[in-house]
């Protein structure tokens, strides 16, 4: 029962993974800088009640950088106030992104004692060596319990992640925007875990089988996702602030994620197991869990000058058996070819 306990830890891992990381900002203004670069932060947290037991995780991005540039925008520039304005609202302007950052996961997991049940669901009793029931302090019946994992603590500690998106402006109005987007993410490979604590229910027993995972099992795990959507921004240029440029949006897509966890067992284990005839190559191969779901978010694109910007981003979901949310904030700093050509190095 204690080697299944290792690989219950790792199905309970990929919850962990299982919510939009910090990517690419989707949103950006036609007729900005051409190139921007944001430097940012974020954290999710959710918890989630699953036929497996209640899952509590959290990942923490505690710095990501994005690169954006426009491959084309439909903006021209006017000599006389030294702006630039859009020649048509449809179509202005495409822009690719890219990011990396370290993130930190960490997952907790747990479930009561499940008592035992025959095929008609009427409850298995304890029986003692003669074949009597097991009775308690009060005279009653003892139901037996099934073996499996109560609780368990697991840290990812800290990885790096990557994406690439590009986001086209479909409309651009004075109070009014459009984009499209579409982007991926995911880890760069296999990514190990650590099992913290881990407490298993056996013999009618909680054993706590810490030791157990962490000296004879290891954990590993990788993850991607696919998103699209919508974007639809609100400009607003407050009256006393007219050099600001406020945008509120939502975000209306839908996602796809794939992830797969692993488990490599030592060889000492291995051979055990195979001596009491268990098929080690199916208990250690890598189990996937797919998943998709539509996403509403919302988020502001504050640029303070041409050169300078802050972004928001937040996401808030209950249902009946999850509540998650996600906060990200980060600092835009924008240029074009020409103020790249202005530095000067020393």
């Amino acid at each position: 029962m204690s080697y299944r306990v290792a690989s219950s830890v790792l199905i309970a891992l990929i919850c962990a993974a299982s919510e939009r990381p910090a990517e690419a900002d989707n949103f950006q203004l036609p007729c900005g800088k051409d190139f921007g670069v944001s430097v940012g932060t974020g954290t999710f947290i959710g918890d989630s009640d699953t036929s497996q037991g209640r899952i509590h995780f959290e990942r923490t991005t505690p710095t990501f950088m994005t690169l954006e540039g426009r491959i084309f925008n439909a903006c021209s520039f006017d000599p006389k106030s030294g702006r630039r304005y859009l020649r048509r609202r449809w179509l202005t302007a495409l822009t690719i992104t890219g990011m990396f950052g370290p993130e930190s996961t960490s997952l907790g997991f747990s479930q009561p004692v499940l008592v035992q049940r025959d095929g008609a669901g009427d409850v298995i009793y304890q029986k003692d060596s003669d074949g009597n029931p097991v009775l308690d302090a009060e005279g009653n019946p003892v139901p037996a319990t099934k073996n499996g994992l109560l609780r368990a603590s697991v840290k990812a500690g800290i990885d790096w992640t990557g994406g690439l998106g590009a986001a086209a402006s479909i409309y651009t109005g004075d109070h009014l925007v459009l984009m499209g987007f579409a982007q991926m993410a995911g880890t760069f490979g296999w990514n190990e875990a650590r099992a913290e604590t881990v407490t298993a229910h056996a013999l009618e027993l909680n054993l706590d089988v810490t030791d157990l995972v962490q000296q004879h099992a290891e954990l590993s795990y990788k993850w991607y996702m696919v998103q699209t959507g919508l974007v639809v921004g609100f400009p607003v240029r407050p009256a006393p602030l007219a050099g600001l440029q406020f945008t509120p949006y939502i975000e209306l897509g839908w996602i796809w994620f794939d992830a797969k966890i692993g488990m490599k067992l030592d060889d000492q284990v291995k051979h055990d197991l195979e001596n009491l005839h268990v098929d080690t190559a199916d208990l250690t191969k890598p189990r996937t869990i797919s998943k998709s779901s539509p996403t509403v978010s919302v988020g502001a694109d504050l640029a303070i000058t041409d050169y300078l910007g802050l972004r928001f981003y937040g996401s808030f979901a209950h249902t009946q058996y999850t509540t998650a949310y996600v906060v990200q904030g980060s600092a835009v700093f924008r240029f074009d070819g020409s103020d790249i050509g202005k530095l000067k190095f020393w």
